[in-house]
């Protein structure tokens, strides 16, 4: 059932939980508010793709249990949606992509969601989502996409993501310290740290082929710009304004392919 990009507006209707075959839903980019009917999220036990995004829909996201079992895609992005995440969401087990950006969210980053076996897609950006990244998240084996930007998320970054796959790591605009992990580089495609509070040098990255944008702006970072950064062979975008770097520009620099004022993602 498409019913997105319309003027629909008032409750989801809980009549909704009576469609137990239903599998697909996106009411996406409408005028919905209020919560969700709880016999919507217990009768719909076929469901395996949700789009709820660019809504007006309020209340805390899954705070009790729900019979979603097949659910792969769930986007609640761009709502009202406030208080902790659910331990709802814990029973979602065939979850593969999670959205939930772009809300009212606030407490920590519950650690079970690193837990979710099939979870290549976690984006939980600009919410009000504090502590420090649970490190099972960079345990994931299937993740490809971790956005958690514009948080005030703080600590240090876990040191080592063990997926099996190129990730797409976004945490700029947070509150994160420490030093950059020498072994990040080795997993990403895309590794955005922009305004944060890190510090130190900007590591000697090593088995770095595969990473084509490494964005640093807007941290405390020290020291030159080691020349480890030439192996970025692919790389397209570099961004390390605003710091306090110092000495000279490699000039192994004419070797790379970067591109100027384009959007990566």
């Amino acid at each position: 059932m498409k019913l997105a990009n319309n003027n629909f507006q008032g409750t989801l209707p809980s009549s909704l939980g009576n469609m137990k075959e239903i599998s697909y839903m996106d009411v996406s980019r409408n005028n919905f508010t209020g919560t969700l009917p709880r016999s919507f999220v217990m009768g719909c036990y076929s469901m395996q793709v949700l789009t709820l995004s660019h809504n007006k829909l309020s209340g805390e996201v899954f705070p009790e249990s729900a019979n979603f079992t097949k659910i792969r895609e769930l986007s609640m992005d761009n709502n009202l949606f406030s208080g902790k995440i659910g331990q709802g969401l814990r029973s979602l087990s065939s979850l593969s992509l999670l959205d939930i950006s772009n809300n009212n969210l606030t407490g920590v980053i519950p650690s079970w969601i690193g837990e979710l076996p099939f979870l290549y897609a976690l984006l939980l950006s600009n919410n009000s989502l504090e502590g420090e990244i649970p490190i099972s998240l960079f345990n994931m084996s299937n993740l490809r996409l971790l956005d958690l930007s514009e948080n005030t998320l703080s600590g240090d970054i876990p040191p080592h993501l063990s997926s099996s796959w190129p990730v797409v790591l976004l945490l700029q605009d947070n509150n994160l310290s420490g030093v950059i992990p020498d072994t990040l580089l080795t997993s990403v495609s895309i590794l955005d740290l922009r305004n944060n509070r890190l510090s130190g040098n900007i590591p000697t990255f090593t088995n770095i082929h595969d990473t084509h944008s490494l964005l640093l702006r807007g941290n405390n970072l020290t020291g030159n710009i080691p020349r480890q950064l030439c192996g970025l062979r692919n790389i397209q975008l570099l961004d390390l304004a605003s710091n306090r770097l110092n000495g000279s520009i490699p000039p192994c620099f004419s070797n790379t392919s970067f591109v100027l004022g384009k959007s990566l993602y």
